[in-house]
């Protein structure tokens, strides 16, 4: 899997002047498809950040006692 990441950005960069350019492989990435998983992955990244903060920095309940004869 990595060498068909790598292989797709090598295609994805500039040739160099003189070099023979790489036949597209059918397993390359278009420019609109590395748009949606850029976006698509960014999206649920920030999303997951954005909950994390939101647990991790909730204030504390102010939850009423429970009543006698639960708990120790």
């Amino acid at each position: 899997m990595l060498q068909t990441l790598l292989h797709s950005f090598a295609i994805a960069l500039p040739q160099a002047a003189g070099s023979t350019p790489t036949p597209a492989s059918p397993h390359t990435l278009t420019a609109a498809g590395w748009t949606f998983m850029l976006v698509s992955v960014g999206g649920v990244v920030v999303w997951t950040a954005w909950c994390f903060y939101k647990v991790l920095t909730a204030p504390e309940a102010n939850e009423a006692p429970p009543p006698s004869g639960y708990g120790p």
